[in-house]
């Protein structure tokens, strides 16, 4: 069973190893939506990119964001979290699809413990330890309301949680 984590794409870079004989990428994301269940380490995730609704014109203050969801080539467990700033976190994404020329996903969270991530206590420990040295230089807001609606080719369809565990 994976987790969906829905994101906003911030770019890719080569990441070749001598020893593979394709052309390999690391991408890195910004988690933008607060997942069903805080993030851990270990844990198996299934990476959406986001797109705003074009159907929907800009929501005023009080109305929920809408987005539209497609599947990007990144599914794999989370084999290690740093502190990056202040604030956010980087979790790093070992990427488990055989035909993906990406190898490893990086995803920039905003740190709300039980909300966005679960650190264990050693983690926790290690990580506020390194925040207490960092700066804030950026934010990633997270949107706690955001509609997301699933791209299934020409068809789109709301958020089934029960859906993303099955796919592939």
């Amino acid at each position: 069973m994976s987790t969906p984590v829905y994101t906003i794409i911030r770019g890719r870079a080569p990441a070749n190893r001598h020893e593979t004989g394709r052309i390999m990428d690391v991408t890195y994301h910004d988690v933008v939506v607060a997942p069903h269940s805080p993030l851990r380490l270990g844990q198996v995730v299934h990476v959406y990119n986001l797109e705003p609704n074009p159907n929907r014109p800009a929501p005023h203050h009080h109305e929920p964001r809408q987005y539209i969801a497609s599947r990007t080539d990144v599914r794999g467990r989370i084999v290690g979290i740093r502190a990056m700033e202040k604030n956010l976190l980087e979790l790093v994404v070992k990427n488990t699809l055989p035909r993906s020329a990406t190898m490893y996903a990086y995803l920039t969270v905003s740190y709300l413990e039980g909300i966005t991530i679960s650190l264990k206590r050693w983690t926790w420990l290690a990580t506020w330890i390194a925040r207490k040295l960092l700066q804030e230089t950026r934010r990633v807001p997270v949107d706690r309301g955001a509609i997301i609606l699933h791209s299934r080719g020409d068809g789109i369809r709301m958020r089934d949680d029960s859906d993303d565990d099955n796919d592939e």
